[in-house]
């Protein structure tokens, strides 16, 4: 029994890397869809290569914060993590089915934090990591909006006399913004899934210590863009074309603020959010170059959606974990 719940929570967690790619790869490649700027031949191998490496870059510290800082795993098993990411999997899908992204960090909290609490109580919950994780959170929504609004009135002034010329070379630069957008999500969104494996490890005995390997970073990259390569069109539509007219320009921005956003956060050790952050960023560009230009409709149901992911996932998880925590 105790093999079978273990296989189980596996295949959960390659789902959630997977459904990862449907909420975070659509937010990945909307500034790119919208922008109309890098063929898709090219866009799947950049981010594939550049998710690859940011845990190389940046270590894994988000990873630790997963794995060991949000609840005591040694405390709660196997059954409890799989009430989270079945918890985590509603939700996400939820938001996929009303083409709207949300944060699959609080998503995956969120579970956590409902099934240990039915199952252990509050000592089987690590507050301070559950304050660091929310708290990164909020800082990179507020981080990711000033930045974007700075960074794109700066692109503005640089290049408001340039040649036609040197503005496509400029487009061109969205290979590099794009590249830098998957590395810092690489090192920050992608080591959910790869701290999640590094703790199933630990807790199955086939490790003896927290650690992050080449096969789980493998087996996180291969299923995120599985599935942004399925799913992920779906939300990139919704956030490319319907926030605010995506220009080059815009996505340079949007893509370099995100991109310095997460990483930031990456070395801390600070969970956060690509699809927050990069939305975050898109709006702070969007109201940098005309607040009247942004779909505020689409704009609400954002919001709406960041708003319920952590009661949605907090609940589903404390009903799941009712039942799978006494496996």
């Amino acid at each position: 029994m105790r093999i079978a719940l273990e296989i189980f929570v596996l295949v959960l967690i390659l789902l959630f890397g997977y459904l990862s790619g449907y909420n975070d790869g659509g937010n990945l490649i909307a500034t790119l869809l919208g922008s109309r700027t890098l063929p898709r031949w090219v866009l799947f191998p950049l981010l594939t290569v550049s998710v690859s490496v940011g845990p190389v870059i940046f270590g894994t510290r988000v990873a630790a914060t997963i794995g060991n800082q949000i609840v005591n795993l040694q405390r709660i098993g196997p059954g409890v993590v799989a009430a989270a990411l079945i918890a985590a999997a509603v939700t996400i899908l939820a938001a996929w089915w009303s083409r709207v992204p949300t944060s699959t960090s609080v998503a995956l909290v969120g579970g956590l934090v409902g099934g240990a609490l039915v199952h252990g109580g509050p000592a089987a919950v690590h507050w301070p990591g559950v304050v660091k994780a929310l708290l990164s959170l909020a800082l990179s929504l507020i981080f990711g909006f000033s930045v974007g609004f700075v960074v794109y009135r700066i692109v503005r002034w640089a290049l408001r006399r340039v040649t036609p010329r040197v503005g496509h070379v400029v487009v061109r630069g969205q290979y590099l913004t794009a590249a830098l957008q998957g590395v810092g999500y690489g090192a920050n969104d992608a080591e959910k899934t790869m701290g999640l494996l590094a703790a199933l490890a630990l807790l199955s005995g086939v490790s003896h210590r927290f650690e992050v390997t080449w096969p789980m970073i493998a087996l996180t990259v291969l299923t995120f863009v599985a599935g942004m390569g399925v799913g992920g069109w779906r939300v990139a539509r919704r956030i490319g074309m319907h926030v605010f007219r995506i220009r080059p320009t815009h996505a340079v921005a949007v893509q370099l603020a995100a991109a310095m956003t997460v990483m930031t956060a990456a070395s801390l050790g600070g969970p956060v959010s690509t699809t927050q952050t990069t939305d975050a960023a898109l709006l702070g560009v969007g109201s940098a170059h005309r607040p009247s230009m942004l779909h505020w409709a689409v704009v609400r149901s954002l919001l709406v959606a960041w708003g319920v992911t952590m009661p949605l996932s907090l609940t589903v998880g404390a009903l799941v974990g009712l039942f799978l925590g006494r496996i």
